[in-house]
């Protein structure tokens, strides 16, 4: 028979066996993989870079920082703080930092205006020049920047030609912005530059290079690209701006609409102005020599229903009644503003005269008729009943449809380029920075990114390119 004493030490022994299995099964479930590590690294790399006072300093003094190959999210040293602070030190005094598996791009000398944080986590805008003089290429990225712009009468904000960062929401979200530039001459050729002559429109040709080269020239993330020319049309295509034509009014060159432009780049949103088109009659036969809609021609209804889909994807456009920010809308209201154009029965009768109808071949099925109108965007042509925005009509270069407030001669940043974004296209952009930058694990986050996954019958949507990178913009994984 044991005595009490063993009995004590082989109570002891289990007790300490029992601490040993739960210290073993803690460290086995509660010690993150080399994956969860590397997360957390670069989630406390962000914080250090958005919390840290001198990456604030950085921004508003607009410090001049050189880096030569920004070191991969995949080699971060084990203490984020010191990365972070090297990566800083390295950009304040231009320095190289050694890495072996740095590659040679075409971009190899990199400066930073703006700098928030970690490119993977950033909406990271490129800035480069295009046959322009460095005074030239600096002067202009100062103003689509900072330019607090000039006083204008309009309706939707009095204030034009102001910076990215002097316009909301991107005004309000300076710090989900990298912005970084390179000096070196720009070889068109190389990137597959090309000018495209639309001078019966316009009074310059457009100028279209290959976008993804140009992204991989560089040896980081970079989204947007801008290209600072001269003798150009200004334009937009997904993720990338041609900014050509210097602006005539003092001070010079380049705010006037570069927000308006990156709105279509990064943004997917539309303009909302009325769209270009026109008609050539001989007697009482009339054509289009340019068509207004892509259905004016059509023997289809298909046609309709496929630019009705093409629309409920676009943040600032809509199908009849605005669904989109108004509950419900006045048709009578509606058809009392387009009777003058529903009456007439013949294409010449149409389109002849003050050019605020259009004719379609087959019945527009939101009027039933083939003349309908053109556009009612004044303040008093509202057809909305309780909405965030009015609902006015306007034919837009593709289909007619429907646009938020402002969207007029005298109206706000997507129409006329001056002033303030509607509430619509300003919420969009809103939750795309918040969503987006880095993807977030929210449901408003899933609903913004379930919203834009296209069907393969979009495969053409001409914001393809931007719908898809706002399908990714949920995280499955809680920050």
């Amino acid at each position: 028979m044991m005595s009490k004493k063993t009995d004590k030490i082989y109570f002891a022994l289990i007790i300490a066996l029992l601490v040993l299995i739960l210290v073993v099964i803690s460290i086995l479930v509660f010690i993150p993989s080399e994956g969860q590590k590397q997360a957390i690294k670069q989630n406390e790399i962000s914080q250090y870079f958005t919390s840290n006072d001198s990456a604030d300093n950085f921004t508003k003094n607009k410090i001049e920082k050189t880096q030569n190959d920004l070191r991969s999210q995949d080699n971060l040293s084990d203490n984020p703080k010191n990365e972070a602070q090297r990566i800083e030190n390295h950009l304040q005094n231009n320095s190289v930092i050694a890495d072996e598996t740095a590659q040679t791009y075409y971009f190899d000398n990199i400066t930073y205006l703006v700098l928030n944080g970690a490119p993977s986590e950033k909406l990271n805008v490129f800035f480069i020049p295009l046959d322009v003089s460095k005074e030239f290429f600096h002067e202009s990225m100062k103003n689509m920047l900072y330019s607090e712009g000039r006083q204008v009468s309009n309706t939707c904000g009095d204030v034009d030609s102001r910076g990215i960062f002097e316009v909301e929401p991107f005004k309000s979200n300076l710090n989900k912005f990298n912005v970084l530039y390179s000096e070196k001459e720009f070889n068109s050729s190389f990137f597959g530059c090309s000018y495209t002559d639309m001078t019966s429109i316009r009074s310059k040709s457009s100028l279209y290079c290959n976008l993804e080269k140009i992204k991989s020239s560089v040896g980081q993330k970079v989204d947007v690209i801008v290209l600072v020319g001269q003798n150009y049309t200004t334009s937009a295509s997904p993720f990338i701006i041609y900014y050509g034509d210097q602006e005539s009014v003092e001070p010079i060159p380049y705010q006037h609409g570069f927000v308006h432009e990156f709105a279509h780049a990064f943004g997917g949103l539309n303009d909302e102005y009325g769209g270009v088109y026109s008609y050539k009659c001989d007697g009482w036969s009339c054509h289009y020599t340019m068509l207004p809609d892509l259905c004016a021609d059509s023997a289809s209804s298909e046609c309709f229903v496929r630019a009705q889909k093409e629309i409920s994807y676009i943040p600032n456009e809509d199908i009849i009644g605005c669904p989109k920010w108004c509950a419900a809308y006045d048709r009578d209201k509606l058809f009392k503003l387009s009777e003058s154009c529903i009456q007439k029965k013949t294409m010449s009768e149409c389109v002849v005269g003050a050019g605020n109808c259009l004719w379609f071949n087959q019945k527009h099925p939101w009027f039933d008729a083939n003349c309908v109108p053109r556009k009612t965007f004044e303040p008093e042509e509202d057809i909305g009943l309780d909405c965030s925005d009015p609902c006015v009509m306007a034919q837009h270069p593709r289909h007619l449809s429907f646009f938020p407030g402002c969207s007029n001669d005298n109206g706000g940043m997507m129409s006329n380029l001056v002033g303030d974004f509607n509430i619509v296209s300003k919420n969009h952009l809103q939750i795309a920075l918040k969503c987006c930058f880095p993807p977030q694990h929210s449901e408003e986050c899933r609903i913004f990114s379930e919203k834009f996954t296209l069907p393969p019958d979009m495969e053409n949507h001409p914001f393809k390119s931007q719908y898809d990178f706002f399908s990714t913009c949920y995280s499955l994984r809680i920050n």
